[in-house]
């Protein structure tokens, strides 16, 4: 919505609506409050460049009572049953959406004309960026139509400094290496490397982190440099300091 990572933006863990969902280890400051109405979107673009935007279904922009909780501050002209909410109080009209039957802390607004009844959308406009909004994606349109981009790098950085199914880690791809570095903060000066030849492994079957030390190091420094750029927030420890990823010797 922003054309940002999460490291840049500071969403950096899915938002639960009712309350702040950092984690134990998780960074204090993460953006729990998702996006605001002065924040960059591009339905806003879309509307400074003339067009009208309509929001449909899932928003979950923000937690309850904040500002992103609303599409309509987030930029979009016309909403459609979005809210705070992620996974609505039920999936079936029959159920009202939450409203009469299922979780109705989660029910979906604005759909009561189908209530009791059973019941994608995608456009591309020609918009520039706003002056100095940071944009971490890439145009897209050599790649689909099949012909390489030399503006677009071959690298790629995802970073989730919080605990879910896989918790406290970092990822980085430049070119055919993937490093997954895992912070552990309970176990802080024993964090794990993983290393990947995606050319030859594609299933990332063969962890060659000690095999290629200096490709590990290599791959770590570069992750690390995106990391201090994209200003990341970093997992903490039991004193609340922040873990920065160590990035082994050769």
């Amino acid at each position: 919505m922003t054309g940002q990572n999460a490291t840049c933006h500071g969403t950096t863990n899915w938002i639960l609506p009712e309350s702040n969902n950092r984690n134990e280890f998780g960074p204090a400051d993460w953006n729990w409050k998702g996006i605001t109405r002065s924040d960059v979107t591009l339905p806003r673009m879309l509307k400074e460049g003339g067009y009208k935007t309509i929001h449909v279904g899932k928003a979950h922009f923000g937690c309850n009572d904040s500002e992103g909780a609303n599409p309509l501050h987030v930029g979009f002209d016309v909403n459609i049953a979005g809210s705070a909410i992620g996974h609505p109080g039920s999936y079936y009209g029959e159920d009202g959406y939450g409203n009469t039957k299922g979780d109705k802390r989660r029910a979906v607004t604005g759909l009561e004309k189908y209530h009791g009844t059973d019941t994608f959308f995608l456009s591309v406009a020609r918009v520039k960026n706003t002056k100095e909004h940071i944009i971490d994606g890439y145009n897209l349109k050599a790649q689909l139509t099949g012909k390489p981009s030399a503006k677009r790098p071959e690298s790629f950085l995802m970073h989730f400094p919080h605990q879910h199914n896989s918790s406290y880690f970092t990822s980085y791809r430049d070119g055919d290496w993937k490093v997954i570095y895992e912070y552990c903060p309970e176990t802080p000066d024993a964090p794990t490397y993983q290393l990947y030849n995606l050319k030859s492994d594609f299933i990332e079957s063969q962890n060659l982190a000690d095999k290629e030390k200096k490709i590990l190091s290599n791959m770590m420094m570069k992750m690390v440099k995106q990391l201090e750029y994209e200003h990341a927030l970093y997992p903490q420890d039991k004193e609340g300091n922040p873990l920065k990823p160590i990035v082994p010797r050769m």
